[in-house]
Parts: structure tokens; sequence; C-alpha cells
């Protein structure tokens, strides 16, 4: 809890406000350096208490209809969901949590994504003359990807199923483009593939590192693991086999099957439907479906092997 003191003094100044003088506190980047705590459930609980803390002050500011004053919290769904794990109380912020899910799931959602306006804002805002979108600067037929069996990929599409569908994954990726482009002067599909082993490698050793290694410590031996499963679908089976022959991980098999899944490394695959489905968990509600193929999403595999 914070001194009351201080409480009283934030309270009292936004309450005497004028209603047109409005105010947004926003704590964000709460997750830098996660993989950096030594003990992560000192971060869990600290987290927990300035939650606890923002929850009480926002219902003060309701009870005495200080309209114009809000705080807000940023924080990363994986995280947030294992503070519900240690925190009982913590069931009472789901009111009052707004999730912001970019994910492009349906067939009709690619048509004009909030990914798509997100990025075309952001490449408008870097020319002079402004309205330049994506597809101005990424035209799919002069760059040319095309699938094993020779379809034209839509590049846009096809960068984003390298991603976990979140915006700073979609902006690094045409970073590498960028520099890519610059270096050789050409924008064509190698240009995409070469910027994409970049892209792969940044995903797996920056932005998943971060994310688990506060929970597995041995990030080589995952990596190791997930080259022996290979790029190809496999059976829950097949991962348990695999599991066995390699080095010990601090989850059995099933609770790693699942930690894989919940932070997007894994996707299930429906192998029936041409093309073929996937699930996965920025995409779908629910975790891993044991009895679906299991495939390696394609940006860590690519990444790993970078």
């Amino acid at each position: 809890m914070i001194n009351s003191s201080l409480e009283s003094l934030i309270v009292n100044y936004f309450a005497t406000c004028s209603d047109d003088r409005r105010a947004v506190i926003q704590f964000d980047r709460l997750d830098d350096n996660y993989n950096q705590y030594q003990d992560v459930e000192q971060y869990y609980q600290s987290i927990i208490s300035l939650f606890k803390v923002v929850y009480r002050l926002n219902q003060i500011f309701r009870a005495k209809r200080i309209t114009s004053s809000k705080i807000v919290l940023y924080l990363r769904t994986d995280i947030l969901n294992e503070l519900g794990k240690r925190d009982a109380e913590s069931a009472r912020w789901d009111d009052y949590c707004l999730p912001i899910n970019w994910a492009i799931v349906n067939k009709n959602d690619w048509k004009n994504p909030k990914l798509l306006q997100m990025i075309n804002k952001r490449i408008s805002a870097s020319f002079e003359s402004g309205n330049i979108t994506f597809p101005d600067v990424f035209d799919s037929n002069a760059i040319d990807i095309k699938s094993p069996v020779g379809k034209l990929h839509d590049v846009f599409q096809y960068m984003v199923e390298k991603t976990m569908h979140r915006p700073r994954d979609l902006i690094q990726f045409c970073k590498y483009v960028q520099k890519e482009t610059a270096e050789t002067g050409k924008l064509y599909f190698r240009t995409i593939k070469n910027a994409e082993k970049s892209y792969g490698y940044w995903l797996v050793n920056s932005e998943l590192a971060n994310e688990i290694n506060p929970i597995l410590k041995n990030t080589d031996a995952l990596y190791e693991l997930l080259k022996l499963l290979g790029s190809r679908p496999f059976s829950l089976t097949d991962f348990y086999d695999r599991y066995r022959s390699s080095k010990n991980f601090e989850m059995d098999a099933d609770d790693l099957a699942y930690y894989l899944y919940d932070v997007g490394i894994f996707q299930n695959i429906d192998l029936t439907c041409h093309p073929a489905k996937f699930r996965s968990a920025f995409r779908n509600k629910g975790r891993l479906d044991r009895n679906m193929k299991i495939i390696i999403h394609p940006g860590v595999w690519t990444g790993i092997n970078a």
C-alpha cells in the first residue's frame, strides 16, 4: 500500500482539478528486464501490489466522482495470467481490464485489419508527402514471393504469419527489410527472405527470451528440443519421445507442451482442411488441443535455425 498522506495528496489534487483538465497516469513497460529478475516471485508480488494500489485509487476516484482522471497499467497477457494464479483477489480486476488483441483470425479479417492500419500510419509518418501505405511500398507482384506450389503470396499476410500478430513484431520485421534494402538497393523476394532470418533471430533471442527465461532457464536445451521436433507437424506422442531424449527441463512434458503453446511457440494445425487451419494462443481462446497435430511457429523455426 502507498503512504496514506501521499494517497490523500493524490486524491485531493485531482478532486480540485477542473473537469476540462483531463489526466491519465500511465504505467508502461512493466515487463522490461522481466527475465533479469533472480526472484521472479518477488517481481510478481510487486506487480500485484501495484495493481492493488491502482485499483484502490481508481475506486476512490469513482466514489468521489473524479471523472477527468484515471490511472492505467499496461501489462503482457502472460504476466497478467500469472498474477491470477498467485492472488485470489485479482479476479475483481477483470471488469476493468481491456484486452488489446491485434490478431487476424478469419479470412475476412485480412481486408483492413488493425495491424495494417497501424503499419500504414507508421509508414505514412516516415514520408514527408504522407499517404504512403504498406501496399505502396511492398508491391506483392513486384516482390513476387511464391508458395511451394507457385501461388503468389500477399506480402503483408506473409510477413504477419511469421510474427505473433503483434505491432512490435511487424514493425521490427519491416525495420529489417528496410536495412536489407539499404544494403542491397533491392526490394524483392530475396530481400524479404533475408530480413526474415534477422527478424526470426530477434524474435527468438530477444522477444521470446524475455518472456520464457523466468520460467525456462535452459533455453539452449529448449531450442535443441525444437530442432529435434522439426518443422513438420507432429503429435503429442512425438513430443513426449523427443522430450525423454532431451536434457532435463524444469517442467514435465505435459506442462512444457502447454506452456510452449501459451507463449506462441507451438501451434495446433488441422491437416484435414485445405489449406490447413491453425490454432494458436494469440488467435484463439483455449489451450493446446492434445488431439490435434502440433507445429512450431514458422518465425520461431526460422529464428532457431538462423
